[in-house]
């Protein structure tokens, strides 16, 4: 066989391997970007069941672990969540269905010491779907490199190897993580063919991996736009009588209670400021609302200027929420002040008839000169 055949048949054997071994790292890349985001997105699931109240969890308080667990169960890919004592015996579950998964584990530490545990598990599919978005435009890419490196191997020869070099360095830069690495545009024959379709591989792996991480926030942002009312940042009503069905199920015999607010003559402030000052309003009582309930219970946005909210064993709450927007300077120039109505859920009573009755306290606090709580 002359060498003007051996040439070109030994490089381009070089090529092909030097094709397959690009495959290979790209491929371990893949496989690395797919577990990273499912780790990131595990460790996101994690941090909401580890924010858990540590006294709560020493002390079992059921309700917030079962509040964390009923958001993190509503991520689409999860499998099952719950918590653990230190034995790695279950404290509180919450299951979809029967699977194994991929699970994502965390210590909670209290008082220095080793409480226990909060686990997610991740549904398989979603590291499936995650492959399946960023390998099979590769595996198209790779088939079409690895033609085009024969023909330049063959036609090329000996010419290609400075090429070779420089395709080799990107790669490994890419197979590194510099999702930005390129191979420089050749302008004529195979090579250029080849830089192409490698630049374009590139680009897809790196829009794959683009894709995956603007899915996670559009999941995110969607349950936001789901849940949450956009002014107040407080649960929209139909969101909140879902949360407070759900925990009427687990109260496990704490009391809980109903609040009704409503800012005190709201339509003279909008008259006299305009609707962007009573918007600038209802966000700040609304923060407010939201700090002093805390962990004890969870509100929502009622109506226009009304605001509801469910708590557990805190009877001064309501006054310090009545207190502290009658102090704040939310206007310069005129007070702001609420009128509240409490009353509490007992097993005689339905929703409708306790938020009824809060509402009847509400308007009696207004009858009775407002800036004031009225308890029934």
């Amino acid at each position: 066989m002359s060498l003007k055949i051996k040439i070109p048949l030994i490089f381009s054997f070089f090529m092909v391997s030097a094709i397959l071994i690009t495959g290979y790292f790209v491929y371990r890349r893949v496989e690395f970007l797919v577990m990273e985001q499912t780790q990131k997105t595990g460790k996101y699931l994690i941090r909401l069941l580890s924010s858990v109240d540590k006294a709560a969890f020493v002390e079992r308080d059921y309700m917030v672990m079962a509040t964390l667990l009923k958001r993190v169960s509503d991520y689409p890919d999860v499998i099952s969540a719950g918590f653990e004592d230190e034995k790695g015996n279950i404290i509180l579950e919450e299951k979809k269905r029967d699977e194994k998964g991929i699970t994502i584990r965390e210590e909670i530490i209290a008082g220095g010491k080793r409480r226990g545990y909060c686990y997610v598990v991740l549904s398989p599919d979603f590291i499936n779907r995650a492959k399946r978005i960023i390998i099979q435009p590769f595996i198209y890419i790779f088939l079409i490199s690895s033609l085009l490196s024969v023909i330049a191997g063959i036609v090329t020869g000996v010419y290609i190897s400075l090429p070779i070099v420089h395709i080799t360095k990107k790669v490994e830069q890419f197979g590194k993580g510099d999702y930005k690495s390129r191979i420089k545009k050749y302008r004529k024959g195979e090579m250029g063919i080849l830089a192409k379709t490698f630049n374009e591989m590139a680009d897809n792996l790196e829009r794959a991996y683009r894709e995956l991480e603007d899915k996670y926030r559009e999941i995110h942002h969607l349950y936001k736009l789901a849940t949450e009312d956009s002014l107040s940042k407080l649960y929209i009503r139909r969101h909140f009588f879902e949360r407070l069905n759900f925990e009427l199920k687990i109260t496990r015999g704490k009391k809980l209670y109903i609040m009704m607010m409503d800012i005190d003559d709201f339509k003279k402030i909008n008259d006299t400021f305009g609707h962007d000052t009573g918007d600038r309003v209802i966000e700040r009582i609304a923060s407010i609302i939201k700090e002093e309930v805390g962990n004890k219970g969870f509100s929502g946005r009622y109506g226009g200027e009304e605001f509801i909210s469910a708590f557990y064993n805190d009877m001064e709450l309501p006054e310090r929420i009545r207190k502290r927007v009658e102090n704040e300077r939310i206007l310069e120039t005129r007070k702001v002040t609420i009128s509240i109505g409490v009353t509490f859920f007992n097993k005689e009573v339905s929703i409708n008839e306790v938020i009824k009755r809060a509402d009847e306290a509400l308007y009696k606090a207004k009858r009775e000169g407002k800036n004031r709580v009225v308890w029934l």
